[in-house]
């Protein structure tokens, strides 16, 4: 039988399970003879599998997902010509833990199509599943050469939406070869088609949904050496070499090439060393941090003076009723989706961290405490928060500490207010989403950076000038008009034509409704 075990709490019914062996057993001899043509399947999600003897022959997958299993022992029974529809689970599609998965099936099988449901589909699961039919095919040309199709039908739910749903379903049986036009508005619904051999231009491996055009950035696997290398003077006055690439004329970079992604310090325990600003409210006061006493608050001048020992051992206090020694901290500030607002560009200090030589001394010495990249602490950068379906959200840093759950981003090549405007474009988001983790983790380091040029710094540092200067008068100035202002010079410095625009622009709209209609439902 199958040489999939899934733990024994998950087993149904050991009878069943039996009479399903001895089922199996008098189709074996048929099946051997002819192969199954059709594996339809919804397999178990996060099931913890128990390897049998014969696994390390069969998969080598990396993830112990279960369903990644199934896809591959599916595969494995079929001949060429058969198909698996399986419903599982959207990471697999481009996280990097199920990467050999993803290389298995583009050396095994042609992708016919994916459609992504809504989060909605199953009742108390919170997950984003999709519908994969997988071909088996032994030939790489074929494979390279086959063209698939993606759907994004993430928003329609499956009750409240449900006429438009079956509308949906209706348009893809009826149009298998997608040789029409898709026929409903793209901020809503969409269907991407996408040579399968492009994929492996990028060394993740994604199954993507998105324009194949704009997959072009994402390059870093060629038939023999890469591009080569360029050398930039950067702002520390040193120069800095980069693996490079050459995309329309412009040179494209890794943000890993150009930039060092630093995630920041656990302090063991937050309470007693954070401190929240006077008068926050929303998600800044869901860890019952104390209000910090705003004369121990460091000034920004003062920051930028400390010694390395105070950076690195903390500040001498004389007096705790009068001394300077909480500085900023950047920290995962707090959204309000159902308004349309999500803390970008720039925000006020919302947390603060006791930086007092016994405080730093007392976290240094707990167990849980783990200071992560020191040597950056104190720097200007670019805060980020990862996490969550509108994750990533970029903020010029405070020039303090940073926590883990706000890691920064610190070029020696580009000055901040340049590096914050890229990354703060739609584009970026759109690479980010499409290519690199649609889930809700994201990840920077693959992230294609266009060294823009200085003319284009120049504009990038004036339009977050003027952003953060209105965000500074107006903590909740509404800068969505801003941003497809800021989008307009980074489209220009990537050359993105004018359909591209229009497919970032639908897509950033399909995917983030609530930024654009405040209250509508979401899927």
């Amino acid at each position: 039988l199958d040489p999939i075990t899934v733990h024994p709490d998950q087993y149904f019914d050991v009878e069943k399970t039996r009479d399903l062996a001895m089922a199996q057993s008098r189709r074996a001899s048929c099946r051997r003879a002819y192969g199954p043509q059709l594996v339809i399947g919804n397999p178990p999600y996060g099931v913890a599998v128990v390897k049998g003897d014969h696994y390390s022959d069969l998969y080598d997958l990396g993830s112990p997902d279960s369903y990644g299993y199934f896809i591959v022992n599916a595969l494995h029974r079929l001949k060429d010509g058969g198909r698996v529809v399986f419903i599982v689970s959207s990471s697999f599609l481009t996280i990097k833990t199920h990467l050999e998965l993803r290389r298995f099936i583009l050396g095994n099988a042609k992708i016919v199509r994916v459609i992504k449901l809504s989060r909605q589909i199953f009742p108390g699961i919170d997950i984003f599943p999709v519908i994969i039919e997988l071909e088996k095919c032994s030939s790489d040309p074929s494979r390279q050469t086959n063209v698939y199709q993606f759907f994004d039908l993430w928003q329609l739910h499956p009750v409240a939406d449900a006429k438009e749903l079956r509308q949906a379903y209706d348009a893809i049986s009826s149009d298998k070869d997608a040789v029409k036009n898709w026929p409903f508005h793209q901020s809503r619904t969409s269907r991407y088609t996408v040579v399968q051999g492009v994929i492996e231009t990028f060394s993740r491996l994604p199954i993507f949904e998105g324009r194949p055009s704009l997959y072009s950035f994402m390059r870093d696997v060629f038939p023999s050496a890469p591009p080569g290398q360029i050398t930039v003077l950067g702002e520390d006055g040193q120069q800095h070499h980069a693996q490079m690439n050459t995309v329309r004329g412009r040179t494209v970079v890794k943000l890993s090439e150009i930039a060092d992604v630093k995630i920041g310090l656990q302090s063991g325990d937050n309470r007693r060393f954070y401190r929240v600003a006077p008068g926050v409210k929303g998600g800044a006061t869901k860890g019952g941090y104390e209000e910090v006493c705003t004369k121990n608050i460091l000034a920004e001048e003062e920051l930028g003076v400390l010694s390395n020992d105070q950076r690195e051992n903390g500040i001498e206090v004389n007096d705790p009723t009068n001394d300077r020694y909480f500085v900023p901290l950047d920290k995962a500030a707090a959204s309000d989706i159902e308004g349309g607002f999500l803390p970008v560009f720039w925000r006020p200090v919302e947390f603060y961290i006791d930086w007092s030589k016994a405080a730093v001394a007392a976290m240094k010495a707990h167990p849980k405490a783990v200071f992560r990249n020191p040597q950056f602490y104190f720097r200007r950068g670019v805060s980020f928060s990862n996490t969550g379906i509108y994750s990533p959200t970029f903020r010029l840093s405070h020039g303090g500490v940073f926590d883990q759950k706000s890691s920064c981003v610190f070029s020696p090549i580009l000055p901040a207010e340049a590096l914050l405007g890229i990354l703060s474009s739609t584009l970026i988001k759109y690479f980010v989403k499409a290519f690199i983790n649609h889930g809700v983790d994201a990840q920077l380091n693959d992230v294609p950076i266009v060294l823009p040029t200085a003319q284009e710094i120049e504009e990038l540092r004036s339009k977050m000038s003027e952003i953060v200067s209105e965000q500074k008068v107006d903590h909740s100035f509404d800068y969505r008009e801003k941003l497809s202002e800021l989008d307009s010079i980074v489209f220009d410095i990537y050359e993105i034509t004018k359909d591209e625009r229009q497919e970032i622009d639908t897509w950033y709209k399909r995917h983030y409704p609530k930024l654009f209609n405040a209250g509508a439902p979401e899927a």
